[in-house]
């Protein structure tokens, strides 16, 4: 596991994205996916996520976190 600190040489920094909602809950994970396989390392530190009135294949998001590493 990555910790932000100048001892392991890894900086994080958060960022905050906002996704148009509502989302469809099959492209919604396999966006989660790639985040968190891709390089740099990138985690999802922050995540809300409620039923659509429109379909219950979307969702509504609240703006998502995420921690970038980067040495």
């Amino acid at each position: 596991e990555l910790t932000s600190s100048s001892s392991t040489g890894y900086h994080s920094e958060p960022v905050v994205i906002t996704l148009a909602n509502p989302v469809s809950y099959d492209n919604f994970i396999k966006f989660i996916r790639l985040i968190e396989t891709n390089l740099p390392v990138m985690r999802l530190t922050g995540i809300n996520i409620s039923p659509s009135a429109e379909s219950p294949n979307m969702i509504i998001t609240d703006p998502l976190t995420i921690e970038v590493y980067t040495k």
